[in-house]
């Protein structure tokens, strides 16, 4: 029974995303306990249960630093993934249900603090997605739909103020954009249609003086 599990693992093995090489590869199976080593360097770890991946397995680089973790059952990838930088700190955090991203994620800077938030649906993003500044105010807010920008669209300068306020339509920017200078007043304004900027755009000075009107046609000036 233990040649089986063994052939088993080496085969499992071949599947994972891991640095590996053909020589001084080396299979460990203690109980229900896993390891894998290359060149006496830990690349994985787990454990088994009925010849599956099951808890929470560990993924580590050539140079022994942990790079993921990821929760199985029944050999699949449910539950909590984690990623990691070089210093060990986190990266990204969220769940994975059959093999796909779902739910709600985060994902972090090198430092530690939180760089973003968002859902994803199916292992496409979904919804509302919020970044944040090294100030920790939130930069950009936007919406996805089916894996593509679609909804608002909402830039903000580090003092809180927008910068950038408009509209995607999978992936294309449509309908009327509105750009502000960092001390509020309006810089620019005018309409998308299919990425292109379209009709009248306005100018304007960072006192909110017009400065001039510009004439567009699929997204070249006309006039």
């Amino acid at each position: 029974m233990a040649w089986h599990r063994l052939l088993g693992l080496l085969s499992i093995s071949i599947l994972l995303n891991t640095h590996v090489f053909a020589q001084d590869t080396v299979h460990s199976l203690n109980g229900n306990g896993y390891k894998m080593y290359v060149d006496k360097l830990l690349l994985v770890e787990g454990q088994m249960k009925n010849n599956l991946r099951s808890g929470t397995w560990k993924f580590f680089s050539p140079l022994g630093a942990l790079e993921y973790s990821q929760e199985y059952k029944k050999g699949i990838s449910n539950g909590i993934y984690k990623s990691y930088y070089y210093n060990g700190l986190l990266n990204e955090k969220g769940d994975i249900y059959n093999n796909q991203r779902l739910g709600e994620w985060y994902g972090f800077t090198e430092s530690g603090q939180l760089k973003w938030v968002g859902r994803y649906q199916n292992n496409k993003k979904e919804g509302k997605w919020i970044y944040f500044n090294e100030q920790k105010f939130v930069e950009i807010k936007m919406n996805y739909y089916n894996d593509k920008l679609h909804g608002d669209w909402l830039v903000y300068w580090p003092n809180g103020k927008p910068r950038e306020i408009g509209q995607y339509f999978m992936n294309i920017k449509y309908g009327l954009w509105t750009y502000y200078f960092e001390n509020g007043q309006m810089d620019a304004q005018g309409d998308f249609d299919n990425n292109l900027e379209q009709g009248i755009w306005k100018k304007y000075d960072e006192n909110g003086v017009l400065l001039k009107k510009t004439r567009f046609k699929n997204g070249k000036i006309i006039e």
